[in-house]
């Protein structure tokens, strides 16, 4: 039963990837709004992941 924990991996580490570019300001933010937009983006590509990862696997 490991392959659907790779999974759920996978799809966070895409949203992850893909919201940290969206809300990254191009490399004009200091290291703080660094932090911070992608720990925001990391929150919502774990609520996301869990969404898609249940809609996938019903």
């Amino acid at each position: 039963m490991k392959l659907p924990i790779v999974s759920e991996i996978i799809i966070l580490v895409v949203l992850f990837i893909g919201l940290a570019f969206l809300f990254d300001v191009h490399g004009k933010g200091t290291t703080y709004t660094f932090i911070i937009t992608h720990g925001i983006a990391l929150i919502i590509a774990l609520f996301l992941s869990k969404i898609i990862y249940t809609v996938i696997h019903k």
